[in-house]
């Protein structure tokens, strides 16, 4: 729900219709990635977003703060970390995070890998796919909608 027309507070602020409809659209594509796990910042919105991808694969969502926006903007360093992990450990996470999170994220990955990305979108309702090799971001594949289109 865009925050213009929400008067409640900002954790609580649901996904509206299109939200609801890419949330739907990640349910029935991301199961091909294989997620093992489920991350999301906190907030209503983003857990939202993953909760039909988590009741499909019979996960339970995990709220980290280090994705969220103040989170991140305190410990920027922590939601790296985290991911560099995430990339470490067996199976494959799925993290949901505000998009000025994953940009930063994408890009210090980058920086780290010596990769050129010449530009870190994150639309919502977006998927970045990262593949990582010996503990560097090997490769991004960005996926700007799953959702159909609208007629």
């Amino acid at each position: 729900m865009p925050a213009r027309r929400w008067t409640g507070a900002e954790g609580d602020r649901p996904l509206d219709i299109r939200g609801q409809e890419q949330a739907e659209a990640l349910r029935r594509a991301l199961p091909a990635f294989g997620p093992s796990r489920l991350l999301s910042a906190c907030g209503a919105r983003f857990t939202g977003t993953m909760q039909p991808l988590g009741a499909e694969l019979g996960l339970a969502v995990e709220t980290e703060p280090a994705f969220g926006e103040d989170g991140y903007a305190a410990h920027p360093r922590r939601g790296l970390t985290l991911i560099l992990d995430l990339a470490g450990a067996d199976g494959t996470a799925t993290v949901c995070a505000p998009g000025a999170v994953i940009r930063h994220l994408l890009a210090a990955l980058a920086e780290d890998a010596g990769l050129d990305l010449e530009e870190c979108p994150a639309k919502k309702g977006s998927v970045w796919a990262l593949f990582f090799s010996g503990g560097l971001l090997a490769t991004a594949d960005y996926y700007p909608s799953l959702a159909s289109p609208r007629p």
